[in-house]
């Protein structure tokens, strides 16, 4: 019996060691899968953040009830050509003096590192903004650069009064339409109250006739 009894002491014995062991197998597999789902939290936590920025898309909503914002956007639908003409001067503009500055700089340690940081250069010239963080150091750069800004000028002169016309014109058009909805409202007011005159002018008239009649009736011969 003690012999049996000392058995079983020394197989719990082993399954409790057994058990205490089985953690430390267990806790590498398990370990992972919680890194796995925090990288995995981590990606749907960026994609509802993209998803939380689109919501900034309902600030468009308000162009229903702002006139400003209906103008401006009916500016750039009516305007998409001469933007696109815009676009394209700049292009072209931008390549040909970034190509000609870049080489003729590339060697004054001017800013001038590459025909892209070129390209700024122009865009920032030709629409008169001017950094001051690039800036030709030769006088033959300085002199392509004079070029620049006066073509900046031509170039932003061009479709710029057709934009400028297209604003004024949906400005013009939406002032007659409130004009226009304003004579009607206040027609409407007119007849209605004229309307509501003359129904009071008719019950006014069929009661006097009703008392007419009332009092013929007391002074009749019949009486």
């Amino acid at each position: 019996f003690f012999l049996q009894a000392g058995v079983e002491d020394e197989e719990q014995t082993a399954n409790s060691d057994g058990m205490s062991t089985l953690p430390s197998y267990l806790l590498p597999s398990t370990e992972a899968p919680e890194e796995i789902v925090e990288e995995e939290g981590g990606g749907l936590e960026s994609i509802l953040q993209v998803f939380k920025i689109f919501k900034l898309a309902r600030v468009l909503k308000l162009a229903r009830h702002s006139p400003g914002l209906q103008a401006i956007i009916y500016t750039l639908k009516a305007s998409y050509k001469e933007l696109l003409l815009l676009i394209f001067l700049l292009c072209v503009s931008g390549f040909l003096f970034a190509s000609f500055t870049y080489f003729i700089e590339v060697d004054n340690d001017s800013g001038f590192t590459s025909i892209p940081t070129g390209f700024y250069w122009v865009v920032v010239t030709m629409t008169t903004v001017g950094y001051g963080d690039i800036a030709p150091a030769s006088g033959l750069g300085k002199l392509f650069g004079s070029m620049c800004a006066v073509a900046g000028v031509l170039v932003l002169s061009l479709p710029i009064p057709i934009i400028a016309g297209n604003f004024e014109k949906f400005v013009k058009d939406h002032q007659a339409m409130e004009a226009a909805q304003a004579r009607k409202a206040i027609l409407l007011k007119n007849k209605k109250k004229n309307e509501e005159e003359r129904i009071e002018f008719l019950d006014n008239s069929a009661h006097n006739h009703y008392k007419t009649c009332k009092l013929a009736s007391v002074l009749s011969p019949r009486q």
